[in-house]
Formats: C-alpha cells, sequence, structure tokens
C-alpha cells in the first residue's frame, strides 16, 4: 500500500524537476501556473521567493499572516478565506491543502534528488574502476578525445591557491562533491529545456560518465563522457566567479554539456518519434503547462546564491567585515536584507552570533518616517500598530545565524590541522592525554579520525602516486623526499653482525 501511494503522489507531482533552481518571479510564474494565482500571490506577499524556503517552514507559519488586521492584506484574505460574522476570515480548505501538498512534494523530490546523488556517486565509483583497467589501445581507438576551446583546456588544472587569491570567499568551491553535483545538475537542466522526453533527467553511470581527479593541492581535472564515447576535458568549474556576474556557465563549457545531453538523448528522441501515440498526446499537456516556464529557465541567469543551500560558513566568511561582509549579504542573501543590515550599522559577521532575529528586526517596530519604505518591503504594519516579518525573510535571516553560530562553536581550521598533525606525530594515546588535560583545547579524537578520512589521500598498497607527490613537494618549494615501507609482511626476522656492524633481513634497495 505504500508503494501505491508513492506511485500515486509522484504521478501528481507536477512541478518541474529544477524546480529548487526558480528564484522570485519565475518560482512564482511556475507555483501560479500549477497551483493558482492564490497561492502564488500567498508567497509572494510572505516573501517566500524558491522552493528552499519552503522545506523549512510549515502550512501553519505561511497562513499565520491571515489572522492579522491589516489593510495590506485585506486583497489575499478575499483570495484565501471565506468571510465570515464579525468581520472575521476563514482560511479555505483547499488553500490549506494546497500548501500542505506542495510541502510534501518539494520534501519528496529533495529526498528523490539526494538519492538519486548517492547513487551516481557510488556508480561514479565503480566507472572510474572500470575505465582504470581498460587497455590503452582499446580506450585510444573506442574514446575519441575532443578538447574544447583553447581558453578552457589550458586550465584544466586550478589551483585553489589561485582562486582563494582572486575570488572573494562566498565564491569558493570547498570539496570536489559540489563540483560534480554542479555539473550534474546543469546537465539535467538542460535535458529538460531541449527534451520532452518522458525521462526527467540523465543517469550519471548509464548516460554519460565523470571522472574527477585530486591532487593534495586541491588541483582539480575532470573528464566528460557520453554513450557516443566521445570525452570533454572542464577544468574546475567557476560558477562561484559567475555568481555575482549572473552567468550560469562559460560558453565553452555549456556547448560541451549541450553537446552531452544531445548526444546521450537520441535514443530517447528516436522512440519517441515512433510512440507517438494517443499516450504521447495525452501527455502532452503536461509538458505544455511549463511551456512557458521552459523558455524563461532558458535565459535565466541567477545573480544570487542562495544562503539555503550552504552546510557550513568558510573561515573567510566567518572573518569577513566591511566591503566583504556587504557583498556576501547582498549576495547571499538579497538587497531588501542588505538594506537592513546597513541601516542597523552591522559591519561584521561574528557580531551576528550573539544577536536574534527578533533583536535584528526590532528597530522596524518604531514608528519612524525613514523607515516606511523598508517596512513595506519586509513586512506589514497590523491595525494595532505592530511590525511583521514576512516569514521568507525570517526564515533566511535564521538560516544565517544558525549557520553562523554553528562556525563559532567549532573549531578554528588552524587548530584542526595541529590537532591532526599531533595525533599523527603522537599517536591516539598521546593526543587522548593532552586533550584530557587541556579541556576544550582540542577536538574530539572521532573529530580526528573523521577529519583523516575525509581528507581523502588514503595509502593504497602497491599505488604509487609519484606525479602527486611531485605536485604537493613544488608547491613547498621543497626538491627532496624521505620515505619508508612497511615491509613486515616479507621480512620475517632483523638480524645484526656485530662484526662487520650491519643488519641483515632489509629488503634491497631501489635502483632508479
Amino acid at each position: 500500500m505504500p508503494a501505491v501511494t508513492q506511485r500515486l503522489t509522484e504521478k501528481k507531482n507536477i512541478l518541474p524537476e529544477d524546480i529548487f533552481s526558480y528564484n522570485n518571479d519565475l518560482f512564482y510564474e511556475c507555483i501560479k501556473q500549477a497551483y493558482g494565482n492564490d497561492i502564488a500571490e500567498l508567497f509572494s506577499f510572505q516573501a517566500i521567493r524558491n522552493a528552499g524556503l519552503l522545506l523549512d517552514t510549515s502550512c501553519e507559519d505561511i497562513l499565520l499572516v491571515l489572522q492579522q488586521e491589516s489593510d495590506d492584506i485585506d486583497a489575499l484574505k478575499k483570495m484565501c478565506c471565506f468571510e465570515v460574522a464579525g468581520n472575521k476570515y476563514q482560511v479555505k480548505l483547499g488553500v490549506k491543502l494546497t500548501i500542505n501538498n506542495l510541502i510534501q512534494s518539494l520534501k519528496l523530490k529533495q529526498e528523490q534528488k539526494q538519492i538519486k546523488k548517492r547513487k551516481r556517486y557510488s556508480n561514479q565509483g565503480l566507472a572510474s574502476n572500470t575505465n582504470s583497467v581498460t587497455p590503452l589501445n582499446q580506450a585510444q581507438t573506442q574514446d575519441t578525445l575532443t578538447p574544447l576551446e583553447s581558453t578552457l583546456s589550458s586550465s584544466l588544472t586550478t589551483n585553489i591557491s589561485f582562486i582563494q587569491s582572486t575570488s572573494t570567499p562566498m565564491q569558493r568551491k570547498l570539496d570536489e562533491l559540489g563540483h560534480t553535483a554542479d555539473i550534474e545538475e546543469r546537465i539535467d537542466r538542460r535535458w529538460v529545456i531541449h527534451n520532452d522526453a518522458e525521462r526527467a533527467c540523465l543517469e550519471q553511470g548509464i548516460d554519460y560518465f565523470l571522472a574527477i581527479n585530486k591532487s593534495s593541492i586541491n588541483t582539480y581535472t575532470c573528464v566528460l563522457s557520453c554513450k557516443c564515447h566521445a570525452r570533454f576535458k572542464l577544468p574546475r568549474f567557476g560558477k562561484e566567479n559567475n555568481l555575482v556576474h549572473g552567468e550560469i556557465s562559460s560558453s565553452n563549457q555549456s556547448k560541451t554539456l549541450h553537446s552531452v545531453a544531445t548526444s546521450s538523448g537520441i535514443e530517447s528522441q528516436q522512440v519517441k518519434k515512433a510512440a507517438h501515440t494517443t499516450t504521447s498526446k495525452r501527455i502532452r499537456p503536461q509538458s505544455d503547462r511549463h511551456g512557458v516556464i521552459k523558455k524563461r529557465v532558458q535565459n535565466l541567469t541567477p545573480n544570487t546564491m542562495d544562503i539555503l543551500q550552504l552546510t557550513e560558513l568558510t573561515d573567510d566568511m566567518m572573518n569577513s567585515s566591511h566591503d566583504d561582509f556587504n557583498d556576501f549579504i547582498e549576495t547571499a542573501l538579497n538587497n531588501d536584507l542588505y538594506d537592513l543590515f546597513r541601516l542597523q550599522s552591522v559591519r561584521d559577521m561574528s557580531s551576528l552570533s550573539s544577536i536574534t532575529v527578533d533583536e535584528l528586526t526590532a528597530v522596524l517596530s518604531y514608528d519612524i518616517v525613514e523607515l516606511s519604505s523598508i517596512k513595506r518591503i519586509l513586512g506589514f504594519v497590523s491595525t494595532d500598530g505592530k511590525f511583521h516579518l514576512r516569514i521568507g525573510f525570517r526564515v533566511t535571516l535564521q538560516r544565517l545565524i544558525s549557520l553562523i553560530k554553528s562556525k563559532t562553536n567549532s573549531y578554528d581550521n588552524l587548530i584542526q590541522q595541529f590537532a591532526l598533525l599531533l595525533f599523527i606525530l603522537g599517536g591516539r594515546n598521546c593526543y587522548e592525554f593532552l586533550r584530557l588535560n587541556l579541556p576544550a583545547a582540542l577536538p574530539h579524537i572521532s573529530n580526528v579520525e573523521l577529519l583523516m578520512r575525509n581528507n581523502e589521500q588514503r595509502i593504497l598498497e602497491c599505488e604509487f602516486r609519484f606525479q602527486l607527490i611531485k605536485e604537493y613537494y613544488q608547491s613547498n618549494n621543497c626538491n627532496y623526499v624521505l620515505s619508508s615501507e612497511d615491509a613486515t609482511r616479507c621480512i620475517s626476522r632483523i638480524d645484526y653482525v656485530a662484526q662487520s656492524n650491519i643488519f641483515i633481513g632489509f629488503s634491497s634497495y631501489l635502483v632508479n
């Protein structure tokens, strides 16, 4: 029975696959076409500008605004409520059911997206292992390496230190998972735009393959392969550089992703032409329902970074102040909230760790003529004179403050590196002894072990990574390497000969 219910829910889910990338007018247009003008106007009034905000709120919180008495919401009440005796309003049942259904559909879509990503990462590992054992002559005959433009191929490996010196803190990618997820998301988005097939998106590991290599100095190299055995080399995508300028991708990389989506969709296009029956005609109105949205997605260039997609603030973000802080607020939030921070003279990020949303917006409760414009944007004033902040802005501010507070409760990056070095050189017992005698000075030993696992520099037997060692020591300007070998499996014992003052039993020297 639960499986049947899930299939019915998926069938009724008429939201686009890339709904989480819609913002502002595009999001409202999608909600208007799918659920009605009343729901779209309610979300617009509550400053719910994207689907991510709906995941952090509830139907009751959204409809709470309709209980207030204000001239600003009279038109909204007439759309979403019944007027009963005593000049009171009762919310329509359909409005409640629609909002609850929308929130459940978004949660289901997010869960499916996470499951799909986990499968992609597992398939990526299998695909990389399969490609690694492919003979060289076979790879050369089957796979045709297609270089991109010279400007793109010249930057196949991007140094993190160079990015840090030329980009602002909020424009940085921290791991290769974000790089992989971004490529997959943009391939899926281009597939949805240019194809009306029943398949929602392409499958990584089936329709195309991604192979990403990372060195110890955070240098990335990505190879994108499609079903036709054509391969494309991609640099580490500069999405963070394009966020401020409002560009989804560079022209060269967009052409690459378009060619992959096109070549992977040849089979689906042929099947769709062959199966152009009554069933396909019944499906057509559902795709045409979002025809306007798809055309607008084609020209969409998001110019903001969603704060709801951030899981952690970097150290540079936490230490930002003045111009850097203003740039982050304007980029990660929006201009309306940026005006609020400027009005309150908040100049640095760390100062937000000791305040709440109510304290930040307390100035809007005063009757000041200069604040009338920003009060109309961020909220509304009820008949009793109280100011009410729109729930979309409240959720956004709560998310920012929670990220800041969680960051202040964690250890600094330098302390984590020192703890990792102490654990490696001193051992487990030494580290635990120092941690117990220095309360709260060092992270727990389980966190140090987790930090080592996340470093992604595991040493595997019989795997020699000389190029990785060369890159690392070139970055540190070092020409000598001292290495050791664990030969306990092949050396049973070591004998010392006192007459000749030598040890017997070691393995032979490596002759280069």
